[in-house]
C-alpha cells in the first residue's frame, strides 16, 4: 500500500514537471519572433505558436491543425521540392532539415521564409514528431536588396565621378589600385602595380616632387596632396592627375591609402584662361597703339590748319582718312560688343550678291592697290539673291578682302570666287599670302587672335576682324571655314543660303490682280500700341485704309469684318501668337489669299524658316524700314 502511494506521488511529480516543461516551451514559443510548429507525424496535426499569427496575419479561426493546411500555402513552384525534402528527411534522415521557400500570407501575398526542423523518432527509429521554426525573410531580403541598391548607386557614382582608389601596406611593395586609377596611369586592368611601375609612368619633370611628397607624408604623417602628369609610353599622351591620401595606423602595421582624380580638363581650362588673358593684354596694348595712330596726324592737321592758309585740301584728305580709320576700329569694337550681348539687329532684305561684292571691293580697293595686288573676281552671270543685311554682308566680304591684302606680300594675287550648289552660294576669298600656322588654324576665328603680330600692327588691326566675320556669317544662317598651308596662301569660304523667290519681296507684276487698286485695306497687329500707332500713321500718310488690333483673337475678328488685303502681323502677341494667327488666315477660305507680312525682332535664318512654314509671305525684322513698307504697299 505504501509503495503504491509512493508510485502515485512520483507520477504526480513527474506529470507536474512535464506540464511545467510544456508550459515553458509554449511560453518561449509564443514569445519567439519565428512561427514555431510542432508536427505530430502519427496524427498529421501541426500546432503553431503566436508567430504564425503575428508574422503572417492569420487569425486563430483561419489556422487548421492538419498538415495539409501548411502544405497548401507553400508556393506552387516550391511545393513539390519542399515536400520531397521533408518526407525524405522523415523517412531516411538526417534528422535535421532546412530550406527556403515562399509561404502565403493571409492577404494572399507571399513571404520568403527560411524553415528548419528536427525529427523525433521512437525506439524503432520511426519518425513520430517533427519540431521546427519558420523565419520570415522579407525584412532581411529587403535589407539585402536595399544594401545591394546602395552598393550599385555608390559604384555608379564612383564610376561616373572618375575617381580612382589606391591602397598599399607599408613599406611599399605591391600597390593595390582599382580600375579607374589604372586608367589614370594608362595601365591595363590586369596590370600588377609596383612602386617602380608607378614611378615609370610619372612625367620626368614631376617625379622628384611627387616622390618627395610621398616620403614626407609617410615620415611626418602629413596629408598627401599632389598634382602630376602621367605618360602613356605607347603614344606619349599625357593626363593630369591629382592624388590625395595619407598614412594610417592599422592593427599590425601601417597603410598608405588614397584616391586619384583626372584633372586634365581643369588644366586645359586653366591654360585656355591664361591664353585668353594674354590675348586680352595684347589686345589692349594694340588698341591703345591703334587709337593713338590716327590721333597724332589729326592733331598735326589741326595745327596745320591753324597756322597755314595753304595745303588745306591735302590736310583735310589726310584727316578724313585717319578719322575713317578710327571710326572703323570703333565700329568693329561696337559690333563685337553688340553681337556678344545679342543686341545687333540685321536689316534683312532680298539682296543681289553682285552689289554686295562691288561694295566690298570698293571698301578694300585702296589697300589692294596700295599693295599692288592683282584682284580676280569670278561670279556667275545669272543674278544670285541672298536674304540678309546688305551693309553687313559687304562688311563680311570687305573684312576678308582686307585680311587677304594684309597677309599677302606686295604684288600678290587675291581671288574672289562665287559658286552656287544645292541651294547654297559659296563665296571664297583666296590669297597667295603667308598662310596660317597649323597651330593657329583652329583658333583663327577666336577673339584677339593675330597670325603675325608685327604685320598686324604695321597694317593696323586689333585681331578681331575674323571673329566679327564669323559671328556676322552665323547671324545670316551661314557658315565660314578656312584652309591654309604656311607659305602657300589661305582660302576663306563663306556659305550662305540662296533666297527662294517665293520667300522674298517679288518685283512688281503689272498683270497681277492682287491689290490692283492704289488704295489698300491694311491691318496692323501689334501689342505695342505706340509701335502700331506709328506704323498706322505712316501707312495712312501713304493713302491707305488702316485698322489696328493688339492681340491675335481681335486680329482674326477684325480681318473677317474688314477683309484686309495686306496684314503687318507681329509674332509675339498675347493670346494667339503671330504663328497661330497666320495659320488661321491660311485655313480660312475668305482670308487665305491675304498677303501676310511677319514683323518681329528675330531675324535669324531659322526664324525666317518658321515664318515661311506658318504661311507668311514676307519676314521683316524690327525696326522696320519705312522704304520697305512703302515698297510692299506699292507692289502688292
Amino acid at each position: 500500500m505504501k509503495k503504491k502511494e509512493e508510485e502515485r506521488s512520483l507520477e504526480r511529480v513527474s506529470r507536474a514537471a512535464l506540464e511545467e516543461q510544456e508550459l515553458r516551451y509554449h511560453l518561449v514559443a509564443d514569445a519567439a519572433n519565428d512561427a514555431i510548429w510542432d508536427w505530430d507525424l502519427v496524427t498529421n496535426e501541426i500546432m503553431w505558436n503566436e508567430g504564425l499569427r503575428t508574422r503572417f496575419g492569420y487569425t486563430s479561426e483561419e489556422i487548421i491543425s492538419d498538415a495539409s493546411w501548411w502544405m497548401e500555402r507553400i508556393h506552387p513552384e516550391d511545393s513539390e521540392r519542399v515536400l520531397e525534402e521533408v518526407h525524405e528527411c522523415i523517412e531516411a534522415g538526417p534528422d535535421l532539415w532546412s530550406g527556403e521557400y515562399r509561404f502565403r500570407r493571409s492577404d494572399r501575398s507571399y513571404a520568403a521564409v527560411y524553415d528548419r526542423g528536427r525529427v523525433v523518432r521512437d525506439a524503432t527509429g520511426k519518425g513520430v514528431r517533427m519540431v521546427g521554426s519558420m523565419l520570415d525573410l522579407t525584412e532581411k531580403r529587403m535589407a539585402e536588396q536595399e544594401l545591394q541598391l546602395t552598393r550599385e548607386r555608390l559604384d555608379f557614382v564612383l564610376r561616373s565621378s572618375g575617381i580612382g582608389f589606391w591602397y598599399c601596406d607599408l613599406p611599399f611593395t605591391t600597390l593595390e589600385w582599382d580600375a579607374q586609377t589604372k586608367v589614370h596611369f594608362h595601365l591595363p586592368l590586369n596590370a600588377e602595380v609596383t612602386m617602380d611601375l608607378f614611378v615609370s609612368r610619372l612625367h620626368p619633370d614631376d617625379r622628384e616632387a611627387t616622390l618627395e611628397a610621398v616620403s614626407k607624408s609617410v615620415e611626418e604623417g602629413v596629408p598627401y596632396d599632389v598634382s602630376y602628369r602621367t605618360i602613356n609610353p605607347l603614344d606619349g599622351s599625357v593626363k593630369w592627375i591629382r592624388a590625395i591620401g595619407r598614412k594610417y595606423e592599422v592593427p599590425g602595421g601601417e597603410r598608405f591609402d588614397g584616391m586619384t582624380i583626372d584633372i586634365s580638363e581643369q588644366k586645359r581650362a586653366e591654360e585656355a584662361l591664361k591664353e585668353i588673358d594674354r590675348r586680352k593684354t595684347e589686345f589692349l596694348a594694340t588698341l591703345a597703339h591703334e587709337l593713338r595712330n590716327p590721333l597724332a596726324p589729326l592733331k598735326t592737321g589741326v595745327e596745320l590748319i591753324r597756322r597755314s592758309s595753304g595745303g588745306m585740301e591735302r590736310t583735310v584728305e589726310m584727316m578724313e582718312r585717319q578719322l575713317n580709320h578710327m571710326v572703323r576700329l570703333i565700329d568693329d569694337l561696337l559690333d563685337v560688343s553688340r553681337i556678344s550681348s545679342g543686341k545687333i539687329t540685321l536689316r534683312t532684305e532680298k539682296v543681289e550678291l553682285r552689289s554686295v561684292i562691288d561694295t566690298a571691293i570698293d571698301t578694300s580697293r585702296s589697300l589692294l592697290e596700295g599693295q599692288k595686288h592683282t584682284l580676280t573676281v569670278s561670279i556667275p552671270d545669272t543674278p544670285i539673291y541672298v536674304e540678309g543685311d546688305q551693309t553687313r554682308l559687304s562688311q563680311i566680304l570687305g573684312n576678308l578682302l582686307n585680311n587677304a591684302a594684309k597677309y599677302t606680300p606686295e604684288g600678290g594675287s587675291v581671288t574672289l570666287k562665287v559658286e552656287v550648289d544645292k541651294g547654297n552660294v559659296a563665296i571664297s576669298v583666296i590669297d597667295s599670302g603667308i598662310g596660317i600656322p597649323r597651330e593657329l588654324q583652329d583658333h583663327v576665328f577666336d577673339m584677339f587672335t593675330q597670325v603675325d603680330k608685327t604685320l598686324e600692327r604695321a597694317k593696323g588691326g586689333l585681331g578681331i576682324g575674323l571673329a566679327l566675320v564669323k559671328r556676322l556669317v552665323e547671324l545670316h544662317g551661314g557658315d565660314i571655314s578656312v584652309q591654309s598651308e604656311p607659305g602657300k596662301g589661305s582660302t576663306f569660304k563663306v556659305v550662305l543660303p540662296v533666297v527662294h523667290q517665293a520667300a522674298a519681296v517679288e518685283e512688281h507684276n503689272e498683270n497681277t490682280d492682287v491689290l490692283s487698286s492704289p488704295r489698300k485695306r491694311v491691318l496692323i497687329v501689334d501689342d505695342n500700341q505706340d509701335g502700331a500707332e506709328a506704323l498706322s500713321m505712316f501707312v495712312t500718310l501713304l493713302g491707305h485704309d488702316v485698322r489696328i488690333s493688339h492681340d491675335g483673337r481681335d486680329a482674326l475678328d477684325a480681318a473677317r469684318e474688314f477683309s484686309p488685303e495686306l496684314v503687318f502681323l507681329d509674332i509675339g502677341l498675347p493670346g494667339l501668337d503671330g504663328f497661330q494667327v497666320a495659320r488661321a488666315f491660311r485655313d480660312d477660305p475668305k482670308l487665305q489669299a491675304t498677303y501676310l507680312v511677319a514683323v518681329t525682332g528675330w531675324g535669324s535664318a531659322d526664324d525666317k524658316r518658321k515664318t515661311r512654314e506658318a504661311g507668311f509671305d514676307v519676314h521683316l525684322t524690327k525696326p522696320v524700314d519705312t522704304e520697305i513698307v512703302e515698297q510692299l504697299l506699292s507692289e502688292k
